[in-house]
C-alpha cells in the first residue's frame, strides 16, 4: 500500500507529464494567419516576426532624415508597422489565435523639429556724409517660415514677405562755415576749466553727459546748462550698445535722461551712442525717446592723450563747414584737451568759422 507521500509524488509526476504533453502538442499546433492577403500557418506562440519572415517579407527599418531630406541615420528610423486583427502589435507579439496581419515596410521619418514664423528686419542703409543722421524712409519687417531640426541643426527658411530696410541720410546741415564743438563723457573735474575757456571766447558748445557722472557731479551739470550750452544724452554707464540687448539699450537711455533731468531740469534732444554704436534698434529706441542721433566728423582721439599739439593739429586741419568736433571733458585726464582748446578756437575763428551748439542745426531742420 502506497503512503501519502508516495501518492503526492506520483500525482506531481503525472501533472508534469500532462503539462509536457500539452506543451508539445501546442508546439505542433499551427494557427492560420493572413499576411497581406497571403495565408500562412504559424506555430502556437510564435512571434509576429516569424510570421512575416515565413511569408517571405524582409523586415526593413526606415531612415532618420533631416528636415531638408538628407539622411541623418541609415536603418535607424522607426520600424515597420504591424497590425494583428486591426491592432498595432510589436514584432515579438506571440500569435495564439487565428488572425490577419497587415505589414507596412520600413518608414523614413523626419527628425524632431521646431516650426515657427519670424518677423525679421534688414540692416539699415546709410547714405550721404556728415555728422547728423535723419530718417529718409522707414523699414518694413519681413516674414519668414523657419523649420529647424533638433538633431542635425539644419534649417529650412522660406521667405513669405520681403523686408525693406530703413534708409538713413547723413547730412552736414548747411553750407555755412559753422562748427560745433562737442564734449563727451562728462561732467567731471575737467568740465569747469573747459567752461571757463568757452566763456572767455564767447563759444557755445554741446556736452554729452553720462548719467552716473551727472549723479556724481550734479552741480557741474547745472553749471553747463546755466552757461547756455546744450546738453545731450550719452547713456547712463557708457556701454557698447551694439553688444547689449534692446531692453538694456532702453534702460541706459532712460536712466541717463532721468539723472540729467533731475540735476538740470532739462530733457535732452540729442543722443550720441558710445563708440559710434549704431543699429536699427538703437535708431528706433532713440526716436521713440524723442532723441536725435548725432555723431561727428572730426576726431583727434584726445581720449588717447596724444599730446596737445597733436589734438590741435588734427582738429584744425580736419574741420570743414558744418563739422562736428569730438572732444572729451570726462573719462580720464583731460589736461591735454584743455591745453589745446584755446588755440583750436583761435585758429578756426581766424579761418572764419562760427561756433554753434547743436541746437542751432535743429532750427535749420537738419
Amino acid at each position: 500500500m502506497f503512503t501519502l507521500k508516495e501518492n503526492s509524488i506520483a500525482i506531481i509526476l503525472i501533472l508534469i507529464t500532462i503539462a509536457l504533453w500539452i506543451f508539445g502538442w501546442l508546439r505542433l499546433v499551427t494557427i492560420p494567419v493572413s499576411v497581406n492577403g497571403i495565408r500562412i500557418y504559424v506555430r502556437y506562440g510564435e512571434s509576429v516576426r516569424n510570421a512575416i519572415i515565413n511569408a517571405g517579407y524582409k523586415i526593413n527599418y526606415g531612415k532618420t532624415l533631416a528636415v531638408n531630406g538628407s539622411v541623418i541615420k541609415g536603418r535607424q528610423g522607426k520600424p515597420p508597422i504591424v497590425y494583428f486583427n486591426k491592432n498595432i502589435v510589436s514584432f515579438n507579439y506571440p500569435i495564439k489565435t487565428p488572425g490577419s496581419l497587415t505589414y507596412i515596410s520600413g518608414r523614413d521619418i523626419y527628425e524632431p523639429h521646431e516650426h515657427r514664423y519670424e518677423i525679421f528686419q534688414k540692416e539699415p542703409i546709410v547714405i550721404g556724409n556728415g555728422p547728423f543722421v535723419k530718417l529718409e524712409s522707414i523699414q518694413t519687417g519681413g516674414l519668414r517660415e523657419v523649420i529647424a531640426g533638433k538633431i542635425s541643426g539644419k534649417k529650412i527658411i522660406v521667405e513669405l514677405r520681403a523686408a525693406k530696410p530703413a534708409v538713413y541720410k547723413k547730412t552736414d546741415g548747411s553750407n555755412q562755415k559753422l562748427c560745433a564743438l562737442t564734449f563727451d563723457d562728462g561732467p567731471s573735474i575737467y568740465t569747469k576749466p573747459i567752461l571757463k575757456i568757452l566763456d572767455t571766447y564767447g563759444v557755445k558748445a554741446t556736452f554729452f553727459l553720462i548719467g552716473k557722472h551727472v549723479e556724481k557731479y550734479p552741480d557741474i551739470a547745472r553749471l553747463v546748462v546755466s552757461k547756455g550750452h546744450t546738453i545731450g544724452n550719452h547713456t547712463y554707464s557708457h556701454p557698447p550698445l551694439g553688444k547689449i540687448s534692446s531692453s538694456e539699450v532702453k534702460r541706459e537711455i532712460a536712466l541717463a535722461e532721468k539723472a540729467i533731468f533731475k540735476a538740470t531740469g532739462v530733457k535732452p534732444v540729442w543722443f550720441r551712442p558710445p563708440m559710434r554704436s549704431l543699429s536699427y534698434d538703437i535708431f528706433v529706441i532713440s526716436e521713440k525717446a524723442g532723441l536725435k542721433i548725432v555723431l561727428w566728423d572730426v576726431d583727434p582721439s584726445d581720449w588717447k592723450k596724444p599730446g596737445s599739439s597733436v589734438i590741435y593739429t588734427e582738429v584744425v586741419k580736419s574741420v570743414k563747414p558744418n563739422s562736428v568736433v569730438l572732444l572729451h571733458d570726462g573719462g580720464g585726464n583731460r589736461t591735454q584737451t584743455i591745453s589745446a582748446l584755446p588755440a583750436i578756437i583761435e585758429a578756426l575763428q581766424r579761418k572764419g568759422y562760427v561756433f554753434v551748439p547743436l541746437d542751432f542745426f535743429l532750427k535749420k531742420k537738419v
